[in-house]
């Protein structure tokens, strides 16, 4: 099984980001865009996992004490920064006085408590900081590039919501030819907001 740890943003959430894609496709650069229903923040990538691991891993991650939380979602760019870039995305934007420390700190726990539990299990931690984001689409040609450049930097500032962050999910990512689809395999809760 293909498994990853995901945080699924809410309906309205989902329905700005697709709004930008569609604002983005009239570029007509040659992007492999997310279905607006498979927009996700990952926290942690597992691959192939087999499925005796499953039941374990169901119990400890539902022993991850962390309280709900809420971040903003903003920041439209595109991955890397300069040259051709291969991912278009949106990060988590603070609220200002301090905020986006906060948000991004919280995040990070989440994502620190997560490989904390399954790195007994023989997963090993991603080894880099971890860059909190939502995929839009992935580059699959340079066409249109410096059109798509541009329309990013004009999107650049643009807001997408507050998202509250209640739970996190065990996936499971079944490809075929026409994409990935994504099916939940657990959902774990979070604490109450603080």
């Amino acid at each position: 099984m293909r498994l990853f740890v995901a945080i699924f943003p809410p309906t309205h959430i989902r329905d700005a980001l697709a709004t930008a894609i569609d604002e983005l496709k009239e570029t007509q650069a040659d992007i492999k865009w997310v279905e607006a229903e498979n927009i996700h923040l990952t926290v942690k990538f597992l691959g192939e996992v087999h499925e005796d691991l499953l039941p374990k891993m169901r119990v400890d991650l539902a022993r991850i004490q962390l309280n709900a939380f809420e971040v903003h979602v903003g920041e439209l760019g595109r991955f890397p920064p300069r040259g051709r870039p291969r991912v278009v995305w949106v990060g988590i934007q603070g609220k200002g006085d301090g905020g986006q420390q906060e948000e991004r700190t919280q995040l990070r726990d989440l994502h620190a408590a997560v490989e904390t539990t399954l790195c007994p299990m023989g997963f090993a931690p991603d080894g880099r900081e971890f860059q909190a984001h939502l995929t839009l689409g992935r580059v699959r040609s340079p066409r249109n590039m410096d059109v798509l450049a541009q329309k990013i930097q004009g999107m650049c500032m643009k807001q997408f919501g507050v998202m509250r962050v209640e739970s996190f999910s065990l996936m499971q990512s079944q490809l075929d030819r026409r994409g990935p689809t994504y099916v939940c395999v657990k959902q774990f809760d979070l604490g109450k907001i603080n």
